[in-house]
């Protein structure tokens, strides 16, 4: 997906998954996306290799949302997703 430029974007809702293994971080994801709507953004912050490597980026495409990753601090992850009609 292409960059979103998110430092523009507002962050509608975020969760906090570090600590947590798969399948939580996606299972929380899914939960936290129902609760936005279409075009807002969702911040996801994961200290999860296997999440921010690859479960992460597979839902988002899957999904066809855009998204972007920033490896905030060794080992943390932060993904801003932008919400599409396809991840209802």
């Amino acid at each position: 997906m292409p960059a979103m430029g998110t430092d523009s974007k507002r962050i509608t809702k975020q969760i906090d998954v570090r600590g947590l293994v798969c399948p939580y971080p996606i299972i929380e994801t899914r939960k936290a996306l129902k609760e936005i709507q279409v075009g807002e953004h969702l911040e996801v912050v994961t200290d999860n290799p296997p999440t921010a490597n690859e479960t992460m980026p597979q839902l988002c495409k899957l999904k066809r949302m855009k998204y972007e990753r920033v490896e905030t601090q060794p080992g943390v992850w932060r993904f801003v997703i932008e919400k599409s009609e396809h991840a209802k």
